[in-house]
């Protein structure tokens, strides 16, 4: 982790992170330094420097919202080094795309996916039921047999 290619490897990474976002999802293209350490696993103290120094070769940038985005500088390298760097090349085609490109801020909440609801087809018989019933609140005949 302390080694060079570490170090390369994280920039590369977090450089692939910005360029997904920033590709499939321009009008928010922003990524929180929280979000990179969770996507990465890696501690704020370990991006520190990764993140200055692709700010210092102006390949990302700091918004107003201490967010991350990637610059035309970082779209270009990403874009120059894609075929002769297997390490990037493996980042962009191999991620999870729908984790990456999902616009996420640092006030969501983790809302689990949708189960289908299904229902049942209407039949003779459940339509029969209601005949003759009588509203449970009012205790008057249920309109909706009607």
């Amino acid at each position: 982790m302390d080694q060079i290619d570490g170090e390369l490897n994280r920039r590369l990474a977090v450089l692939a992170q910005l360029y997904i976002r920033r590709r499939t999802n321009p009008g928010y293209p922003e990524v929180s330094l929280a979000e990179v350490e969770e996507r990465m696993g890696f501690p704020r103290d370990y991006l520190e420097f990764t993140m200055w120094y692709l700010q210092k070769k102006a390949y990302i940038a700091r918004a107003d919202n201490a967010c991350f985005t990637l610059t035309a500088e970082g779209v270009d390298f990403v874009e120059t080094q894609r075929e002769s760097t297997p390490t990037l090349n493996l980042l962009l085609t191999s991620g999870s795309e729908s984790s990456a490109t999902k616009p996420r801020k640092a006030h969501d909440a983790y809302i689990p996916p949708r189960k289908p609801v299904i229902v049942p087809p209407v039949t003779a018989h459940s339509t029969e039921r209601r005949i003759n019933r009588r509203d449970r609140r009012t205790n008057q005949k249920d309109r909706r047999s009607s």
